[in-house]
C-alpha cells in the first residue's frame, strides 16, 4: 500500500470497525479501513456450502429483535430473517460424571421447583444492581462489587442455592460461558447479561432469529455503504505510532497517516501490534488472558439423531451438541463448542467423532467442519466472558482511549459483550469519540 493520509484510520473490519467507519464517513470524515483477513465480518463468518451443500456459521449465528443495534442494521438493509425458537431447544440429554440422564437434568425433579425459583430470584436481584450500557461497577458499594465480581459458583453457593441446581445451571450455561466450570466466570458478567435480556431465562433462550443469508451477508451490506476504495483487505497492521496531533499506522508495504485511529480488532490481538507509546500493561495482561473465550466451533453432518436432539455435558470434550435440521444434500447438521481444550483439533476427524460420541454415541458422523477461533491469528479467542475479579480490575480500562486511538469491539461493550449487537454498539461509540478528537485536531 502506498502512503496515504486521512482523518481516521480504522483497524479491523468486523461489525465494530465497519460501523465506526460508516458513521465517521457520514460525518464527512475521510476514512480508511485496514483489515488483515480477505473478508469483512470478523468473528461473524458464513462459510458457503461447507457441509453437504449447507452454509455454516463459523462464529456468530443467532440474534433477537431485542438486540436493538443489530435489529436496526437488519431493518436498514432489508435483510430477511428466519425464525428459530430457542425456547423450544431444551436439553434432551445431560451428561455428567453420573452418566447419561434425560429430560430433566441431573437430580432435578418436581420437588426442586422451589430451588430453581430461588436461583432465578438471586440472578434477578444481582441483575437489578446493573444498568445495561453503563459501567457495571457504577453504583455498587465495595461490598456489592466484591460479592458480584466473585465466581458464579461462589455467589450462588453463598446465596444458599442447592448444589444440584448450581450444577444444572452450569450445564445450561456452558455454551454461553465457553467453559463447564462456574468457578471460572464472574457473577457480575452474568448479572449484566441477565439485566439487558430481562432475566436469566431471557438470557438463556432469547436469541430466536437467524439472518436468512447469513451473518456475512449483513457485514457485506454494511461494507458496501463504505465502498471498496475505503476498505483494504489483506492489510494486517504491524504498528500504531501516535504523535501530538496524529497517528501513523504501518502495514506491509506502507503507512497510513491520520488524525485518529479506531482499533476494532479483538482484544487478544492488540498486543501483536507494536504500539508507540506502549499499551498500558494491564490492557496487555487482560488481552493475553483472552477474557476466558478460547473455544472452537464444531459442525458435523450426522445420521441417527432426532431433530430435537440437544445434549449438554460437563467433563466432556464438547460443552453441548445440538441438531439444527437437515442438510440440503441429506443428513442432519449438528453444532457444538469445546471449552477451550488446547488439544482439541478440528482437523483430527477421529478425535471429533469421539468427542461427538461422548454426547451422542448413537450418531453416525459423516463429515466434520468448524473453526478454532483461539488459534486464528486475527482473533486469538472466541466470545469474551470475564473471570472473577476481572471486571473490577480491567473493565474501565477497556473503554479508555490510548494516546490518539479509541477502541471498539465486542470485548469493550458494556451492553452485550460477546455479541454482534455489542460490537455494533461499540462502533457507534467509537465513532463519536473519534469525531470529538477530530473536532480539535488536524492530520499531522
Amino acid at each position: 500500500m502506498r502512503a496515504r493520509t486521512c482523518d481516521a484510520v480504522v483497524v479491523g473490519a468486523g461489525f465494530a470497525g465497519l460501523v465506526a467507519a460508516r458513521e465517521l464517513a457520514a460525518r464527512g470524515r475521510e476514512v480508511i479501513v485496514l483489515e488483515a483477513r480477505d473478508r469483512v465480518g470478523g468473528r461473524a463468518w458464513t462459510a458457503p456450502g461447507r457441509l453437504a451443500g449447507a452454509d455454516l456459521e463459523m462464529g456468530a449465528q443467532f440474534f433477537s429483535w431485542s438486540h436493538r443495534y443489530t435489529s436496526a442494521e437488519v431493518r436498514r438493509h432489508g435483510v430477511d430473517t428466519e425464525d428459530f425458537d430457542a425456547a423450544e431447544l431444551l436439553p434432551t440429554r445431560w451428561v455428567t460424571d453420573a452418566g447419561f440422564r434425560s429430560s430433566n437434568g441431573p437430580d432435578i425433579g418436581p420437588t426442586d421447583a422451589a430451588a430453581i425459583e430461588d436461583l432465578i430470584v438471586v440472578v434477578r436481584e444481582a441483575a437489578a444492581k446493573v444498568e445495561p450500557g453503563r459501567p457495571w461497577l457504577e453504583g455498587l458499594t465495595p461490598e456489592e462489587a466484591s460479592s458480584l465480581d466473585a465466581s458464579i459458583r461462589t455467589h450462588l453457593t453463598e446465596a444458599g442455592i442447592a448444589p444440584n441446581v448450581v450444577e444444572t445451571l452450569g450445564l445450561l450455561l456452558g455454551a454461553h460461558l465457553v467453559t463447564d466450570s462456574l468457578a471460572e466466570r464472574s457473577m457480575l458478567h452474568l448479572a449484566a447479561l441477565a439485566a439487558v435480556n430481562g432475566g436469566l431465562t431471557g438470557y438463556l433462550g432469547g436469541e430466536d432469529y437467524l439472518l436468512a443469508d447469513g451473518t456475512s451477508d449483513l457485514a457485506n451490506r454494511i461494507a458496501s455503504e463504505l465502498g471498496d476504495d475505503r476498505i483494504h483487505l489483506g492489510s494486517p497492521v504491524r504498528r500504531i505510532r501516535a504523535g501530538p496531533n496524529g497517528v501513523t499506522v504501518t502495514v506491509d508495504g506502507g503507512d497510513v497517516g491520520a488524525s485518529v485511529a479506531v482499533c476494532a480488532v479483538p482484544l487478544a490481538v492488540t498486543p501483536d501490534i507494536e504500539w508507540e507509546p506502549a499499551l498500558d500493561p494491564r490492557r496487555v495482561e487482560l488481552a493475553r488472558s483472552r477474557i476466558g473465550g478460547e473455544g472452537a466451533k464444531l459442525w458435523a453432518l450426522a445420521e441417527g439423531l432426532p431433530d430435537d436432539f440437544l445434549a449438554v455435558g460437563a467433563g466432556t470434550d464438547l460443552l453441548f451438541l445440538a441438531a439444527l435440521g437437515p442438510a440440503p444434500e441429506g443428513g442432519t447438521l449438528v453444532v457444538g463448542f469445546d471449552p477451550g481444550n488446547p488439544d482439541f483439533d478440528l482437523g483430527d476427524t477421529d478425535a471429533m467423532e469421539a468427542a461427538i460420541g461422548q454426547l451422542a454415541p448413537e450418531a453416525t458422523v459423516l463429515a466434520v467442519a468448524g473453526h478454532d477461533w483461539a488459534r486464528d491469528p486475527w482473533t486469538r479467542g472466541s466470545g469474551p466472558f470475564y473471570r472473577p475479579g476481572e471486571v473490577t480490575s480491567f473493565q474501565e480500562l477497556l473503554t479508555s482511549p490510548h494516546a490518539r486511538t479509541v477502541f471498539a469491539g465486542s470485548e469493550t461493550s458494556l451492553l452485550r459483550p460477546g455479541y454482534v449487537d455489542g460490537a455494533i454498539e461499540t462502533g457507534f461509540r467509537a465513532a463519536l469519540e473519534a469525531d470529538e478528537l477530530l473536532a480539535n485536531t488536524r492530520v499531522a
